[in-house]
């Protein structure tokens, strides 16, 4: 699981019709590796998290 952050605090990121990720506080957890690289190349950041810890928040 990764942990998303970057340009908004709340609302969604889109691509050609597909939502990318919901941001929550500034914050999105996603699980798949491609979507994540996507959004690396739009200037998002993330780090790998324990799906254990993302239960937490």
């Amino acid at each position: 699981m990764y942990k998303v952050t970057g340009k908004i605090k709340y609302g969604a990121v889109w691509d050609n019709g597909k939502c990318l990720a919901t941001f929550n506080k500034g914050v999105a957890k996603i699980k798949d590796a491609k979507t994540v690289e996507k959004l690396k190349s739009l200037g998002y950041s993330a780090e790998e998290i324990a799906d254990d810890e993302s239960k937490k928040e």
